[in-house]
């Protein structure tokens, strides 16, 4: 007979010197990734422009003129609002008031009203191809960015692919507007009409970049918008100001005698004489540097202006640095690594989206790679704090802020003719109204 011995189980312990290895491995491998990610990112960003036409990133350098500390910092715009049609619209940028309705373009790219009594919503028409849409479908869907009344009782909706309609809003029917003038496209924001000749004045945000790729038009420190003017009447339209930061909304003071402009990147509105704008459209020229003024500094990225009842400038801010600078303005006189960092993320998307459509299929990674596609993940970067401010609507300076700790990408703040404060976000599944006698 044979005798198996059987030993007991001996148990491995680990000693210091074993964990000092594991640590040791998990350094080098960490600082490996971050060393091959930093010479990668240094290479792409050498890279000559002509290898990235689909990419048009050239950052420059530029002072942020930031301020440490904003007055009178609060949360209202949270604690006072009500949070109309919660979950069921998402994106209401601009608004327009008539009545009892509020006139607005959603993320899925209808146009709707919204009646204010009862919250009804009623479609009115689309600007896009496709009726389901979702975030990867913007330009095929459409998007309304500014939307205004005319004396003539028509909406004009601006959709940022198309330009500029003309919509009946009882029978949905619309008109493109033809600008007739081949040096005229990009990306089409605002809108504003002219008190006395039959004219209106369109924002074009950038040149450069999509809707979709917002984030990187700011990572760009993009300087391709524009604003020009139409004639309703001639058919006719002149560019009058051109390498701004861009250009966001647009609006007429209260006295009738300027046009307002905000630039997103430039933190500021400025204001233009529309005398001087007039004798620059009838000589078909561009206007100069000193007669593009500055109105308004502000805190953050402002998106569209609107006149209050009281000739006041309510302004939608996108963001607010309420505590001074945030990661993403360090990078303001850095070029080089915004241009690292923006081709890195863009190759990456293509590299995931080309493994993934290849292989798996996994959504998640599809979610990754579009995220970085669209420069989403570094908008994480951003102040998450937004606001809707009130500015003295001859000086320009500071008279109210509505501030918010918990969302960013307030876009629009209308103040209607009872007195309540409705405000647009491009992102955000809600319009927000503060009721008169709570702000």
């Amino acid at each position: 007979m044979q005798l198996v011995l059987r030993h007991p189980p001996i148990e491995t312990v680990k000693t210091s010197s074993d964990r000092d290895n594991l640590f040791s491995r998990l350094y080098k491998t960490a600082f490996d990734i971050i060393l091959y990610t930093l010479i990668l990112s240094t290479i792409l960003a050498l890279l000559p422009s002509h290898l990235f036409v689909n990419f048009p990133l050239e950052p420059k350098s530029h002072v942020l003129n930031i301020p440490d500390k904003v007055d009178n910092w609060n949360n209202l715009l949270v604690e006072k609002s009500e949070f109309l049609l919660n979950g069921v619209i998402v994106g209401p940028e601009s608004l327009a008031n008539k009545d009892d309705f509020i006139y607005t373009g959603l993320a899925d790219g209808r146009l709707v009203e919204i009646n204010k009594k009862t919250l009804k919503t009623r479609d009115i028409a689309r600007f896009g191809t496709k009726l389901l849409c979702g975030k990867e479908d913007m330009a095929d869907c459409g998007r309304v960015l500014g939307v205004r009344f005319h004396r003539d009782n028509y909406l004009y909706a601006v959709d940022y692919v198309n330009g500029l309609f003309r919509v009946n809003v009882t029978t949905g029917a619309k008109e493109l507007i033809d600008f007739k003038n081949p040096e005229i496209n990009g990306f089409y924001d605002d809108l504003a009409f002219d008190p006395k000749l039959n004219i209106v004045y369109v924002s074009i945000m950038t040149a450069k970049w999509q809707l979709n790729q917002v984030i990187y038009g700011l990572l760009d420190s993009d300087e391709t918008g524009y604003v020009f003017a139409y004639n309703l009447d001639t058919k006719r339209s002149t560019i009058l100001r051109t390498g701004l930061k861009f250009v966001n909304g647009l609006q007429i003071s209260a006295d009738n005698k300027y046009l307002l402009a905000a630039e997103t990147l430039g933190f500021k509105i400025s204001k233009i004489s529309l005398q001087t704008i007039h004798k620059a459209i009838k000589a078909n020229r561009k206007l100069t540097d000193n007669e593009w003024e500055t109105f308004a500094t502000l805190p953050g990225e402002p998106d569209n202006i609107r006149l209050d009842p009281n000739g006041d400038i309510t302004v939608g801010m996108f963001a607010v640095r309420h505590n001074g600078k945030v990661t993403f303005d360090y990078l303001s006189t850095w070029p080089l690594i915004r241009k690292a960092i923006g081709r890195t993320a863009y190759v990456l998307s293509l590299a995931i989206s080309a493994i993934n459509d290849n292989t798996i299929g996994s959504n998640s990674l599809k979610s990754i790679a579009f995220e970085l596609y669209t420069g989403q993940t570094l908008g994480k970067y951003l102040p998450t704090t937004g606001s809707a401010i009130r500015l003295d609507g001859k000086t320009g300076q500071i008279k109210q802020i509505l501030g918010s700790d918990k969302f960013n990408g307030v876009t629009e703040v209308l103040i209607d003719e009872e007195g309540d404060l409705y405000f647009g976000s491009f992102h955000s599944p809600f319009l927000g109204r503060l009721k008169k006698g709570n702000f």
